[in-house]
């Protein structure tokens, strides 16, 4: 999916998500200038109830990481150029879908994404495939 979609069906109520996407998706809104640049969007928390809602934008040069916290949206960044660590875990024996993938900073930040915790059984199995293509990504990048 990519940010312009993702926005849309946020805000045009296309999906029963949190009040927190919401927000996200107006903040992405006002900071993605080129929402047509080659990118990796990676909603966290998406569909499921109770959870820490996170949106990652992977662009060219770094990640984005968009929150809320106390009722603001918070936006962090990180640049490529400083991941010290790529992991990729694969389970299929248990699960077809359950991949993890942890970035690791030299700062000391680690990403965790997971494609069974991150959203629910339905996504799963889309969340596994950006996943192995996030990783591919990151590899060209990581040091």
């Amino acid at each position: 999916m990519d940010i312009n979609t993702f926005i849309n069906r946020i805000v045009g109520e296309a999906y029963n998500v949190s009040y927190a996407f919401r927000q996200i998706a107006v903040v992405l809104r006002q900071l993605i200038q080129d929402s047509n640049a080659k990118h990796i969007l990676y909603p966290k928390g998406l569909f499921i109830k109770d959870s820490n809602e996170e949106v990652y934008i992977f662009e060219s040069n770094g990640v984005m990481r968009f929150s809320v916290k106390d009722h603001s949206v918070s936006v962090e960044t990180w640049k490529y150029l400083d991941i010290q660590k790529l992991e990729l875990s694969l389970s299929p024996r248990n699960n077809q879908h359950n991949k993890t993938l942890s970035i690791c900073f030299s700062n000391g930040d680690v990403i965790k994404l997971d494609s069974c915790n991150d959203t629910n059984d339905h996504w799963s199995h889309n969340y596994a495939e950006k996943l192995l293509e996030l990783f591919q990504w990151l590899r060209s990048y990581a040091k």
